[in-house]
């Protein structure tokens, strides 16, 4: 049995002030689309661009448990698509994150593309 301690706390979210591109507000997926690779997590929240530390064992070991059970529900029942970061998501011309956790309906199945939801 894995036990997952609850007294873990999450990682710092910063500001991304150091990273070239348009002023903080003025983020857009295209910008961030051509961020290079650079091991880092980034996401765009009304426009300003923040950087995340990668999640520890513990928020990726839950996080798999997870996944797998509601992928098993979703997907075997014909409901939709399960997904796990990375994944873009671009809710709003300025907000693109990362959800740990993404659930497509099959309704709403045309928002998928290659690249992001």
């Amino acid at each position: 049995m894995i036990v997952i301690p609850t007294t873990d706390t999450l990682p710092m979210v910063v500001r991304a002030d150091h990273v070239p591109g348009p002023s903080q507000g003025e983020w857009t997926y295209d910008d961030y689309a051509i961020l290079p690779e650079d091991g880092n997590r980034y996401e765009i929240i009304d426009g300003v661009l923040y950087m995340a530390p990668s999640p520890n064992r513990w928020h990726q070991a839950s996080n798999w448990r997870f996944l797998s059970h509601l992928g098993k529900y979703v997907e075997l029942r014909g409901l939709g698509w399960v997904f796990g970061a990375p994944f873009d998501v671009e809710f709003a011309p300025k907000v693109t994150t990362q959800p740990d956790v993404l659930v497509v309906l099959k309704a709403n199945e045309d928002i998928i593309t290659d690249g992001k939801i």
